[in-house]
């Protein structure tokens, strides 16, 4: 065989040789890519799990905490004397303004239905919450809860990995098929003027978000599982 035709085959094997080289070292590249995605997921997965348990456990000993100064408060006022009306009343006032009692009255029901939008609802609703409540607040809102989580002057509403909602700590769902459940009590007309800042923005930017706000004669809203503890502020001088 001549060079020249030794040549014209050896040209093509040289370049699919290379070819195959390159597409070598781009399917490692691509797979250590994927490997290194996985390892970060597990890790994210791993964090957000500890997150969760370490906010169950901070909720059950607040529990235990509550119910331990429910039994000292009980104890004292079984004393001879007891505590005098004024003070009970302040008890009172105090217990519902940290969220500790169940409370009722006039307000307000809200229900956001997002099961039809395609673009992270959860992540969305975080803030949507937020922002909610915030109007709320401003609107002279003396008790309010979201799905059954009274929010607390130190409630937090955060995400926990992917799929998950806190509030107190705690996990919030709701059941397939359902939406999401605000509860407010205080002037109806109100609360509804000042919740619409946010739920217009929502159903404006999200079209396929159903929004339905309903005055209410009676709202039953729950007391807090758990009341923190201040463990460094103290009163000032």
């Amino acid at each position: 065989m001549s060079l020249f035709k030794q040549g014209k085959w050896l040209l093509p094997s040289f370049v699919v040789a290379i070819a195959l080289g390159i597409l070598i070292a781009i399917q490692f590249q691509v797979q250590q890519k994927l490997d290194n995605a996985k390892k970060l997921n597990a890790k994210k997965i791993a964090i957000s799990a500890q997150i969760m348990d370490e906010a169950v456990k901070e909720t059950q000993n607040l529990e235990n905490e509550q119910k331990a100064l429910k039994q000292k408060i009980n104890d004292l006022s079984n004393k001879s004397g007891g505590i005098s009306p004024s003070l009970k009343s302040t008890i009172r006032q105090v217990k519902i303004f940290t969220g500790e009692t169940p409370v009722q009255g006039p307000g307000i029901h809200i229900e956001i239905d997002d099961r039809k939008e395609a673009t992270s609802p959860i992540f969305n609703m975080v803030d949507n919450f937020q922002g909610i409540v915030n109007d709320l607040k401003v609107a002279g809102a003396e008790a309010i809860a979201i799905n059954g989580q009274r929010i607390g002057p130190r409630t937090a509403i955060v995400m926990s990995g992917s799929a998950n909602i806190l509030i107190n700590g705690v996990p919030i769902t709701r059941v397939e098929g359902t939406h999401w459940d605000i509860d407010a009590i205080g002037d109806p007309d109100t609360l509804q003027s000042f919740a619409n800042l946010t739920l217009d923005s929502i159903t404006s930017s999200s079209p396929d978000v159903i929004v339905t706000v309903s005055p209410e004669k009676n709202v039953v809203i729950p007391g807090l599982k758990a009341v923190a503890d201040f463990a460094s502020a103290q009163p000032g001088q």
